[in-house]
């Protein structure tokens, strides 16, 4: 069957309201989700699988453990990746704008579909965005006002206190290029790298994708444009049994209609 783009962020609202998760990251943890629905196809297998998990979140609650002007190392406490992947945005991104390159490291932060979304949100806000898991990285860079999308397979981050690359496009390039794996680092969390691109020239997004480009998938803009337009006209196919299970769950957050409850309506 098939979601409008209206119906989809409704029905996840709904879910993750009767999940507990708090109300001031409902909103963004939708948008996680529904991107990944119409990108990737299972936003919303996800949110069912980890239901009792998202429930969890309510008292576990990621917490930063090691903080420097470039750096975070944060603790997931066993959180849904919808309740701690805003704030390792937010706070790469506000290192990247400080010190031209910002970092956010979850050591047991277990990747998940919806997290695309944050490198995408990365190169939307005009950082050039790393996001690194178990097996692979995903790049997002804004160039020319319009978001490329890469992925390579088996790259995982370099250490939170990686030097910083000079503030030139050849350090920059230089910096992309070079082996991400730390020495004896296990293949486990998830890291957020982010490199501010008027930090290092308006050419800087360009000379970027040519380096990230080597061995890598490429998603090029109009590519992803056009899923995004047809979503926008067609509507997300999901599956119905699915899409039932979720919505009886979510509907328990809507009261009976009463009297009172037409009272307070609107």
């Amino acid at each position: 069957m098939r979601l409008s783009l209206l119906e989809l962020p409704t029905l996840v609202r709904r879910a993750l309201l009767v999940a507990g998760l708090p109300r001031g990251v409902v909103d963004t943890a939708a948008r996680m989700v529904a991107w990944a629905e119409i990108e990737r196809g299972d936003g919303l297998a996800f949110l069912e699988s980890h239901l009792p998990e998202i429930a969890g979140a309510v008292r576990a609650r990621p917490m930063p453990v090691r903080q420097t002007a470039r750096a975070c190392v944060l603790a997931s406490n066993g959180a849904s990746p919808l309740l701690w992947a805003p704030l390792v945005l937010d706070l790469a991104t506000a290192a990247a704008r400080r010190e031209a390159v910002g970092m956010a490291h979850v050591p047991d932060g277990a990747e998940a579909a919806p997290l695309g979304w944050v490198a995408d949100q990365a190169a939307r806000r005009g950082l050039i965005a790393l996001l690194a898991g178990p097996s692979g990285t995903w790049a997002a860079l804004p160039v020319d006002g319009a978001i490329w999308r890469l992925e390579h397979a088996g790259r995982f981050p370099a250490s939170v206190e990686a030097e910083l690359p000079e503030r030139t496009q050849a350090g920059l390039a230089a910096w992309l290029a070079r082996p991400i794996e730390p020495k004896g680092a296990p293949r486990r969390g998830v890291c957020l790298l982010c490199a501010d691109a008027a930090a290092f020239g308006a050419a800087a997004p360009k000379a970027a994708l040519q380096v990230l480009r080597s061995g890598a998938r490429v998603q090029p803009p109009d590519e992803a444009e056009a899923q995004r337009a047809a979503a926008m006209r067609d509507g997300v196919e999901v599956d119905a049994a699915l899409w039932l299970r979720l919505r009886r769950f979510g509907d328990r957050v809507l009261v009976e209609n009463s009297e009172r409850s037409r009272q307070g309506a609107g």
